[in-house]
């Protein structure tokens, strides 16, 4: 920030401080005690005392000598755009004020996390057109790119080219972590339901959709027509705030992508799983929405669209650490119910086969 600008800040904190001292300083109500000691002044942030709007803020150390403020600025933060605003978050005040007067602080953090915070906004990417016009193009979740930032992201895809090289795959699962993870979590239930299907497994962990449709695009599909292929892709996409329509569209795009170059393959599109552990958390709602669109895509011939979500969760909607690590990866479990709740399309399609 500017000098001036770091000026006023200061002058106004230092407002505040005073005001706040001469609270201190003066007669309180009776009933209150508003005076706190300390041995010596704070030599960490997580000591200081947190002063501001929520917005603007500051850690305030208290020497004496020598004070020391920390600013914070919430525009200075890194991270994808936020939206701070939670239009249903209200609906919920009541219940988690509940909870803390009754100190049951844990389940009131459970709940403020679920449904208050607001959502991550995706970036737009738009276009200068040689008469200046500028034009939205295809959103960041459709446009085809390699995962940067990730060490051995190429290598993984390198590995999966040369496996797709080799030929006899009749049966391809594609997608992120909730693929991959079949070769350890859901390996033992992978070898009993798929193992003599010649089934390939071309998941990488991390992956949205526009890293699977670039993949796609640079070899994996180049020397390899599989009978049938299940698609799950997308929960990644919710973490980086790309929005349901982006997220169907990006999905409508790979299958697209699928077909051209693989007309023959049959394609099993999987809703996307449930994550988080309460019903009510925002990104639930978010995946309702995604797979709403994405189950028109359901053709009964090219495209076969199945959401089995409902089978991981308890009676009330919750997720449980029985069938996910973490409220989102599964567990031996959970890949068992998985397994037993796409086998029958799966095999109905290798038998159906052009």
């Amino acid at each position: 920030m500017k000098g001036p600008t770091i000026k006023y800040l200061l002058t106004r904190l230092a407002a505040l401080l005073v005001t706040g001292a001469g609270l201190a300083q003066g007669s309180p109500p009776p009933e209150y005690t508003w005076s706190l000691w300390y041995r010596q002044a704070a030599t960490n942030w997580n000591e200081a005392l947190p002063l501001g709007n929520g917005r603007l803020g500051a850690m305030v150390f208290g020497a004496v000598n020598e004070e020391r403020i920390q600013l914070n600025e919430d525009t200075l933060w890194s991270g994808a755009p936020h939206d701070y605003n939670h239009p249903g978050a209200f609906e919920h005040l009541a219940d988690v004020r509940k909870l803390i007067a009754e100190q049951k602080f844990d389940e009131a953090k459970k709940l403020a996390d679920a449904t208050m915070p607001g959502a991550a906004r995706a970036e737009q990417t738009n276009t200068a057109t040689a008469s200046g016009a500028v034009v939205a193009t295809a959103p960041r979740a459709a446009t085809p790119v390699p995962k940067t930032g990730k060490e051995g992201w190429r290598e993984q895809h390198d590995q999966l080219v040369a496996l797709a090289r080799k030929g006899n795959i009749d049966l391809l699962f594609v997608g992120d972590s909730l693929t991959k993870c079949w070769s350890r979590e859901g390996r033992d239930v992978w070898m009993a339901h798929f193992g003599k299907l010649h089934a390939a497994n071309f998941g990488i962990s991390g992956d949205c959709t526009q890293h699977v449709l670039w993949r796609l695009q640079n070899g994996e599909l180049d020397t390899v027509q599989p009978k049938a292929l299940v698609l799950l892709i997308g929960t990644n996409n919710i973490t980086e705030g790309d929005s349901p329509e982006d997220v169907a569209q990006a999905i409508r795009a790979i299958i697209q992508e699928i077909r051209h170059r693989s007309p023959g393959t049959r394609i099993f599109l999987l809703g996307i799983l449930p994550r988080r552990e309460l019903a009510i958390h925002r990104d639930r709602e978010t995946i309702r929405a995604i797979n709403s669109l994405i189950s028109r895509l359901h053709d009964g011939d090219h495209v076969t669209y199945l959401d089995f979500g409902d089978k991981l969760l308890q009676p009330d909607g919750a997720l449980t650490k029985d069938v996910t690590k973490d409220f989102c990866h599964l567990t031996a479990k959970g890949y068992e119910i998985f397994a037993e709740a796409i086998q029958p399309v799966v095999e109905s399609l290798l038998r159906t086969t052009r």
